[in-house]
């Protein structure tokens, strides 16, 4: 009797420790805090700042995946944004504003997924810019940044009730499409979203085409963003480019028109330590002309494989009554120039 229910315990055990070993959870984040100085701002002073997600939002994460067989998986994020200066929550005080999706993945045939996630363009945005997603250098303070009806506008990084579709990497090559849904009222076509990437990452070299398209909610007009992405590894160096361009149209009439243009390097200077440079150009191409330049240069120290000391400085010039301003990765900022040092730690 006792063998029996020995063998029993043993049984259910196992079964527990398989079914764990089937899937896994894992909790991240980061949390990047920093001093900025922002200045240049109309009618004159300047800012004096402790700002959170100065190079990258901070965040609190949680992703998991569940071996369904046959070499498919049920997979989720949940993602939380968060001023880590004040506690409050970040992406309008949204409890999952960075991305939150469920979904299926296939090593064979890629992962579809639902949820809100990121936008077709905002990984090649991000990963053609020595600056990544923040710092003073900030490619998206003029990449895809426009104003309509004189309001400054940039480019939908995320898209909520969306579905998204990413292919297996074959050979370096891999695409991804998307639609969001705008969920008017007896209209498919108000506030929906369509986007798609294609490109090819191995070695050295990133590449990479991306175009979105979102109808506003009124249903008469849209916003069209399309770029193109590159970095290369030379060796000690690696070279970024970026051309995007884009328009905005309302009741048949053009917004917007405009094309922007990025160089960028990235240069250690130690085992530990890099300098990164870039210069981003707006080229307005509607009558006012109001184009924009921003040159920026920064300093990024690892201290460890989690922890990176940073800082940065920029400066844009805005031509012909052109608004533009200095942003890191979650302040859009009041002034042309900007400063920044601050530290981010990882989990």
């Amino acid at each position: 009797m006792h063998t029996v229910r020995f063998l029993s315990a043993s049984a259910l055990l196992c079964a527990a420790a398989c079914a764990h070993a089937q899937s896994s959870v894992s909790i991240y984040g980061m949390l990047d805090v920093g001093i900025v100085r922002d200045s240049g701002i109309a009618g004159g002073g300047s800012v004096l700042k402790v700002s959170s997600g100065v190079f990258n939002g901070s965040r609190l994460g949680f992703r998991g995946n569940e071996d369904l067989g046959g070499g498919l998986s049920a997979i989720y994020t949940m993602e939380m944004g968060f001023q880590a200066d004040t506690g409050a929550l970040g992406q309008g005080g949204l409890a999952f504003g960075r991305q939150v999706f469920v979904g299926l993945s296939s090593k064979d045939y890629g992962a579809l997924k639902f949820g809100r996630q990121y936008s077709a363009i905002d990984q090649v945005v991000g990963n053609s810019d020595p600056f990544g997603s923040g710092g003073a250098g900030r490619n998206a303070s003029l990449v895809a940044a426009r104003f309509v009806n004189g309001t400054k506008s940039y480019y939908n990084n995320r898209i909520n009730n969306s579905v998204m579709y990413t292919s297996p990497v074959i050979n370096g090559f891999s695409g991804d499409m998307g639609y969001g849904f705008g969920e008017s009222v007896d209209s498919t076509h108000s506030g929906r979203y369509v986007g798609a990437s294609i490109g090819y990452a191995q070695g050295p070299l990133y590449a990479r085409l991306a175009s979105q398209d979102i109808v506003n909610a009124a249903g008469n007009g849209s916003v069209r963003n399309s770029i193109f992405g590159a970095s290369y590894n030379f060796g000690p160096v690696t070279g970024y480019f970026s051309y995007s361009w884009g328009d905005a149209r309302e009741a048949g009439v053009r917004q917007t028109h405009d094309s922007d243009v990025l160089l960028g390097v990235a240069v250690p200077v130690s085992a530990s330590g890099r300098v990164i440079a870039s210069y981003v150009a707006k080229n307005d191409k509607l009558a006012a002309n109001r184009d924009a330049n921003l040159v920026a240069i920064g300093y990024l120290h690892d201290l460890s494989k989690r922890t990176t000391l940073y800082a940065s400085g920029g400066r844009i010039h805005n031509k012909n009554g052109a608004g533009y301003s200095v942003n890191t990765s979650i302040d859009v900022g009041p002034g042309t120039r900007s400063a920044d040092i601050g530290i981010r730690h990882t989990f």
